[in-house]
């Protein structure tokens, strides 16, 4: 439903998203909490509506009111943001986490803990805390030499904005993987209960 500008800088155009292909198609990103309309380049919902959008479900009304908002926009489940260029997709809402009150994309810390000479992997999930909202965990594995917690931390403090920093960074072995027809893929469910069970035993 949307393409890159071909004459667009290839940054720009890796990043997935862009502009409608047609002026029938339209798009908001709005806060998850309020479902009203985020700035630019805030990240939100990314809903839809146009000839491309399905009316509703075949005789079921509950699946319909839980896909579409009362004024006839898609919500896709999907994190993005937007600028003059469109909208870019940044995750899944299940895997987006919500920081002191801040809509997070897990992506860009495990972007800056990649950055980190010692590091090899990185996968950030996020436990519900009440009263708290989510807290990022971050798995990692590491290169040869394994570098302590306080030191990624500190790392990560040097280069994210504080609410974006991980309350706790783990180094792991290797991350649970499950095999499937398009190869191995990351079971950030199994990591979430990881996290889970180290909070509850901090706690």
């Amino acid at each position: 439903m949307s393409f890159q500008d071909w004459q667009s800088d290839t940054t720009q155009r890796c990043l997935a998203g862009g502009k409608p292909v047609d002026p029938a198609i339209e798009f908001r990103i709005v806060d998850t909490e309020t479902n009203a309309p985020v700035s630019p380049g805030d990240p939100g919902e990314l809903q839809i509506r146009g000839p491309n959008v399905l009316s509703g479900y075949l005789n079921n009304p509950q699946a319909t009111a839980k896909a579409m908002t009362e004024d006839g926009w898609y919500r896709t489940g999907d994190l993005a943001c937007y600028d003059a260029d469109g909208f870019t997709y940044l995750a899944r809402m299940g895997d987006s986490l919500r920081l002191r009150g801040y809509l997070v994309n897990p992506a860009e810390i495990e972007q800056l803990l990649m950055q980190h000479p010692d590091v090899s992997g990185c996968q950030v999930v996020g436990v519900r805390q009440q009263g708290k909202g989510d807290v990022a965990v971050a798995y990692i594995t590491a290169q040869s030499e394994k570098p302590g917690e306080s030191e990624l931390i500190k790392f990560c403090n040097e280069h994210l904005a504080n609410y974006k920093v991980p309350q706790h960074v783990v180094v792991i072995d290797e991350f649970p993987v499950i095999n499937g027809p398009n190869g191995g893929k990351i079971q950030k469910r199994v990591l979430r209960e990881w996290a889970q069970q180290m909070m509850a035993h901090s706690a």
